[in-house]
């Protein structure tokens, strides 16, 4: 990797200088966590096939580039739950725990990135966690982190953004780094599968995603970093999601029920 000196911007052909930001940041500590629970291709090569779509293993791989996607018990229990117990493709570790959460995987994240970097938990000022497919408005993944890390009352903020939660999340580290007195910095983010935010039977869609959780800490530096800090809603219609409301939640269970009815029925269409 080329290393770029202080006043020297990336190269990059598709992205412009104007949305970098220069910050004195450093990356000290890095900790990751993956469930034991797995989904491989011949569960959705099973769900495309009932639903009318014949795909192959082979093929699924080929255009996801996965043969496997490591996933929570209580994922694989609601992939039986909707495609039948005799569902293909679903690997359960009998050691798992069975009702784990988004915060569990994002503490044992930040505890990994914390004993890389060789720090202890008190030295944390602030937590920043980033999710979208955390159902829980409050008390959020960074709060709950930073009570069970038994970190003091100190800054707790949590970032929604889907794919953008993480570079949001940096620039959010390291805008505190620069303007507070905050030294370390936790960096938490933690994404579910399903039912946050997809149908499990939505194969073209469910095939693209796993479950986990990463751990950042980032201190301030001697250097100059660069940090992306842009964001373009052009194109935001392509690619929509919303919370749903009371009314919303009535409608989806409706559709749940017309998606489990297709797919009993073996049609797609």
């Amino acid at each position: 990797m080329m290393r770029l000196q202080a006043g020297q911007w990336p190269h990059y052909t598709y992205i412009v200088p104007e949305i970098y930001t220069r910050a004195k940041v450093r990356l000290i500590g890095l900790g990751s966590y993956a469930p034991a629970g797995i989904i491989t291709n011949e569960f959705f090569a099973y769900i495309s096939t009932r639903l009318g779509d014949p795909r192959s293993a082979n093929d699924l791989e080929r255009v996801t580039g996965l043969s496997t996607r490591h996933v929570r018990t209580c994922t694989l229990e609601l992939c039986r739950k909707m495609a039948g117990d005799d569902a293909p493709g679903l690997i359960a570790d009998p050691k798992a725990p069975r009702d784990e959460s988004l915060v569990d995987m994002a503490v044992i994240a930040a505890q990994r990135a914390l004993a890389s970097a060789g720090r202890d938990a008190s030295e944390i000022d602030t937590v920043i966690g980033a999710s979208s497919s955390d159902n829980d408005a409050f008390p959020t993944i960074a709060g709950l982190v930073q009570l069970r890390l038994g970190l003091g009352p100190i800054r707790a903020t949590m970032l929604k953004g889907a794919c953008a939660c993480q570079t949001e999340g940096f620039q959010t580290c390291a805008e505190v780094l620069a303007a507070s007195t905050a030294r370390l910095v936790l960096m938490v983010t933690s994404e579910g599968l399903l039912p946050n935010i997809m149908h499990v039977l939505d194969w073209k869609t469910s095939s693209l995603f796993g479950e986990g959780a990463s751990a950042f800490l980032l201190e301030r530096g001697d250097e100059d970093t660069y940090v992306i800090n842009g964001s373009d809603a052009n194109q935001g219609p392509s690619l929509y999601y919303q919370t749903p409301l009371r009314k919303d939640v009535i409608e989806m269970a409706e559709v749940d029920i017309k998606i489990q009815q297709l797919f009993k029925d073996g049609n797609g269409k």
